[in-house]
């Protein structure tokens, strides 16, 4: 957690996928190969960091439906995230119950 109470952080364990991505993503070994063209364009490289990169939008989503704009960025943890859009989906099946009987 960061020392500056506004300052950004992610939840350590999803800044470790996203460290991971990152990472991966901008590995030297693969530039000099691209830079070379020595690696076609379907290489399972490529294939990889297009789902790292869909995983890492559907978290930064999730995080956004259950906290609001850039929650991602504020710490929570998945666990907590879980409960929260757990909370939404029984309000949300209270509500429809409810509505049955109007």
């Amino acid at each position: 957690m960061s020392n500056y109470p506004n300052e950004p952080t992610i939840h350590e364990s999803i800044e470790q996928f996203f460290t991971f991505y990152e990472n991966y993503s901008n590995r030297e070994d693969v530039w000099i190969d691209i830079y070379l063209n020595n690696i076609e364009e379907d290489d399972l490289y490529f294939k990889d960091v297009e789902a790292f990169e869909k995983v890492k939008t559907f978290l930064e989503e999730v995080y956004e439906i259950a906290f609001g704009d850039d929650a991602i960025n504020r710490d929570f943890s998945p666990e907590e995230v879980i409960e929260e859009l757990k909370s939404f989906s029984d309000k949300s099946l209270k509500y429809d119950k409810s509505e049955d009987y109007d």
